[in-house]
């Protein structure tokens, strides 16, 4: 037994919203595919199961303090929300936090791989 009772419930996420999630909350995302990962987070490809929306899904694998982890949580989300105006940027959706995870919901999925590695293409000439 996991310790957990009750049944799972299934959100539904709605944009602009931030959520505290309970032991039996269920995200509505199917894993799509990875689409890369830091020191810091990890970035997937999610559907959403209610409306078939395509997100990236950035969930944190913080250590340290509840605190620090807010902390740094809160700036990430304040830098993204900050660069939103420019149509280069993907824009927060929704963010969540659980009891071991934190994750910000972006969209549009930036699907033509990492900044690091467009901005190497650019330098070396080879966007088309």
């Amino acid at each position: 037994m996991n310790g957990r009772s009750g049944p799972k419930r299934m959100l539904r996420i709605e944009e602009g919203q931030h959520y505290l999630l309970e032991p039996n909350d269920e995200l509505p995302y199917k894993l799509l595919r990875n689409l890369g990962q830091g020191g810091f987070s990890n970035v997937e490809e999610v559907e959403n199961r209610h409306t078939g929306m395509v997100l990236a899904c950035k969930v944190f694998k913080f250590g340290g303090s509840s605190a620090e982890r807010q902390r740094l949580f809160d700036n990430e989300v304040k830098v993204i929300r900050r660069l939103a105006s420019h149509h280069h940027i993907t824009r927060i959706f929704a963010t969540y936090v659980g009891r071991d995870q934190v994750g910000i919901l972006l969209t549009p999925v930036a699907d033509r791989g990492s900044l690091d590695i467009f901005l190497r293409d650019a330098h070396e000439g080879e966007l088309t």
